[in-house]
């Protein structure tokens, strides 16, 4: 931590387009270490309000600025940090985020691309089908985070919350050897990474738990739980299909996101924007850590 606290401008800007998304993981963080995220680190960043500040930059309604990838994942990861640290959620930012989950082509409908750009007034280019090549069609991370951003808000009964978990049904895998789980796009095999993302999503949304998901011959769990080395001296870490069997350090630590089962900071203890839809927001799981009050 002490080194985190001492680098944490450096990382707020490193190897990203936009801070949006490095600021929300710093701010995930100084909530679950009881720190203050108005006053982070050695140079007392106000982490709250620097995120505040990359709302509607580039386009209304949204955190950051605008790429073909990183636009929806950036924006759910503020909701969940503002959320988490018991800040406002600003209305706009959701209705941002649910106007660009898919409506169609059929297959990709519930999933969330990277991001849908505006073809005219209020009007948002359809998703990219499962059978394009290009790599910022709906995928299992920018669904899964867009799906635990509004978990985070109470949002668990929301339709937009049941059509994306039809869409983790659509892209579940029966294939070896990890059946059960899922790929990082519709038809891919089952990943490690991918599958942490999807069960921490089913975690938040879908009244917190696994049952319903068995496919082929397997399941979330099984299929996670394939990858972990049983034996030798890497025994614990995770193996991916890029590693050829050996440790792989990107699927180790994303992979614990699955194995434990835990969603990102999805408590209810900030101001509740009112519902897009009418519906009244439903509290998530009373279980989950709640934010550490930082005024006493």
């Amino acid at each position: 931590m002490a080194y985190v606290e001492a680098n944490a401008d450096a990382y707020i800007t490193s190897g990203t387009s936009d801070e949006a998304g490095h600021l929300s993981w710093l701010v995930f963080l100084a909530v679950f270490t009881e720190r203050d995220p108005r006053a982070f680190g050695e140079s007392s960043l106000d982490l709250i309000s620097r995120l505040e500040s990359r709302f509607e930059v580039a386009e209304s309604g949204l955190f950051g600025t605008v790429d073909d990838y990183t636009p929806v994942t950036n924006q759910s990861l503020a909701i969940i940090a503002l959320n988490a640290a018991g800040a406002d959620v600003p209305v706009g930012a959701l209705a941002w985020l649910q106007a660009q989950q898919c409506e169609t082509p059929a297959e990709q409908a519930g999933g969330w691309q990277g991001y849908r750009a505006e073809v005219t007034s209020g009007v948002l280019a359809a998703c990219l089908p499962a059978t394009s090549a290009e790599f910022n069609r709906a995928d299992a991370a920018s669904t899964s985070f867009a799906l635990q951003a509004l978990a985070a808000v109470g949002r668990v009964d929301d339709p937009a919350i049941l059509a994306g978990l039809g869409w983790f049904h659509r892209l579940q895998s029966a294939a070896a050897p990890a059946p059960g789980g899922f790929g990082q796009y519709i038809g891919d095999p089952s990943d490690p990474n991918s599958t942490a993302l999807v069960i921490q999503a089913i975690r938040a949304t879908d009244d917190f738990n696994l049952d319903g998901w068995e496919f082929g011959a397997g399941d979330p769990e099984a299929s996670m739980n394939a990858w972990v080395i049983t034996s030798g001296p890497d025994a614990g870490a995770l193996t991916s299909p890029y590693s050829a069997g050996a440790a792989d350090l990107y699927a180790t630590y994303q992979g614990l996101w699955g194995l434990t089962q835990r969603p990102l900071p999805t408590v209810l203890v900030g101001p509740v924007p009112e519902p897009i839809d009418g519906d009244s927001p439903q509290v998530g799981d009373p279980s989950t850590p709640v934010a550490p009050s930082f005024t006493g």
